[in-house]
Order: C-alpha cells, then sequence, then structure tokens
C-alpha cells in the first residue's frame, strides 16, 4: 500500500523501494512481483524488469500477467519480435482477455506480421469487446504506413458503421482510398469526416483533395474557399484554388 500511494504522489524512487521491499518479503507472492516489474516498467527501466521477469515465469507458468509484462518491457527495449512471440503466448493462455489480445495484436503489427496480427485482432472486431475507436486507427494506420491501403479498408468500413460519428477514422479512410486508387470512394468518406467534425482541417483539406482526385473541381474549389474564410493564407487550400482553375 506504501507504494501505491508513493505512486499516486509521483514519488517514483519511494514507489520503487517499497514495492522491492515487500516482492523480497514474500517472494512467492505472484501480486507482488508484478506490482515491483510494472512501476519498474512506469518509471522507464524495462532492462530492471526484463530479468526478474523471465528469472521467475517457470514459477508461474500459467500466469499470462507475466507474459504480458514481459512483452511491454521487450516492446520498451525495442525488440519487437521477442515482444510479439511474449504476447502471443499470454493470448494462447487467456483467449477471452480484450487488453492482452489488443497488446499482441499491436505487437506483431509493429513486428511486421500483418497477418497475424490481424487473426489475433479478428475476435475484437465483433461481440461485447469490440476494439476501441482508438486501437482501430492505431491499426489502420501502422497498415497504411506498409502500403496495404486495402487492408486497411477492411478494417475501416466495418469500424464507420460502429463508430460513424468518429471523424478520425472516415478521415483514415478517404486516406485508404486515395491510396487505393479509390477517389470516389475517398470523396464519400472525406465528406463524412467533415460531417462528423466541421471544424476539422484535416478532413476539409481531404475532401478537396479527393474531390480533385475524383473529378469534382467544382466541390473541391467550394471546400477551398470553405477554408481560406478562416484561414486565408493556408497553403494547401491556396494550392488547391489554383488546381481548380
Amino acid at each position: 500500500f506504501g507504494g501505491i500511494l508513493a505512486e499516486r504522489r509521483n514519488r517514483s524512487q519511494e514507489a520503487i523501494d517499497l514495492y522491492r521491499q515487500a516482492y523480497y518479503a514474500k517472494p512467492g507472492e505472484l501480486e507482488y512481483l508484478l506490482s515491483y516489474a510494472m512501476v519498474l516498467l512506469h518509471t522507464g527501466q524495462p532492462e530492471r524488469a526484463l530479468p526478474l521477469l523471465k528469472s521467475r515465469q517457470k514459477d508461474f507458468p500459467d500466469d499470462a500477467g507475466i507474459l504480458l509484462l514481459i512483452g511491454q518491457a521487450l516492446s520498451l527495449m525495442d525488440r519487437k519480435p521477442e515482444a510479439a512471440a511474449s504476447l502471443q503466448q499470454a493470448v494462447r493462455l487467456v483467449p477471452d482477455n480484450s487488453l492482452i489480445r489488443q497488446e499482441a495484436g499491436l505487437a506483431l503489427l509493429d513486428a511486421g506480421n500483418v497477418d497475424e496480427a490481424m487473426e489475433v485482432l479478428a475476435p475484437l472486431w465483433v461481440g461485447p469487446d469490440t476494439c476501441s475507436p482508438g486501437i482501430i486507427r492505431c491499426v489502420a494506420a501502422r497498415l497504411l504506413t506498409q502500403d496495404r491501403a486495402e487492408r486497411a479498408i477492411r478494417v475501416l468500413e466495418p469500424a464507420t458503421a460502429m463508430h460513424a460519428k468518429d471523424a478520425s477514422i472516415w478521415l483514415l479512410l478517404a486516406k485508404a482510398c486515395v491510396l487505393a486508387g479509390r477517389p470516389q470512394d475517398a470523396s464519400r468518406a472525406a465528406a463524412r469526416a467533415v460531417q462528423a467534425d466541421e471544424d476539422s482541417i484535416d478532413a476539409k483539406l481531404m475532401l478537396a483533395y479527393a474531390s480533385l482526385a475524383a473529378g469534382q473541381k467544382n466541390q473541391a474549389a467550394q471546400v477551398a474557399r470553405q477554408i481560406l474564410s478562416r484561414h486565408p493564407r493556408d497553403a494547401e487550400a491556396i494550392n488547391i484554388m489554383s488546381r481548380t482553375q
């Protein structure tokens, strides 16, 4: 409890000392081990947490929490394939734990294993543990950086039904459609992004660019004028206007 209070008061070193004392006083208590490792991770010391966790893993072979923390430590140390492997083990132990499944999916994406990542994340797209908008955005953005626009579209399109008022998801869908060579779909998605957030300059710029790509110069010019009415020096809006002449 002293460690918890120290953490809440932002006394990092005191928290570490108290958690360490509790752990060494009762090394057989899994909760104390996890708490000590977590405070090390939270204070940016994965190189201390990792050997501690690995040395005790054999004592708690069926605990997904240890595997989760090992994965997080490895991820912080930029050892992405190892992090993904540890988190996949955790998923196999507790397949219904949505938090661990999300962590594993993102770790696999970071390691470049897109197909495996989507397989791990697939159960979260349906049912009560549906992925949060933040996870969906993260997955789609990483797919786009890996030139997987069509795959990103397959992730985002179902998400728009669940999160129809989330402008950022519509905006990502518009970007994916542009990259996939689908300007008409991009224009429609960007229009929905603007509808969801009328103050978003990014959404309006995307709508203007997508409209240009779809051959809709009048719409592109109209959107650019809207931007310039509030931001008269916006370079991108000025560029769009010049391309509609």
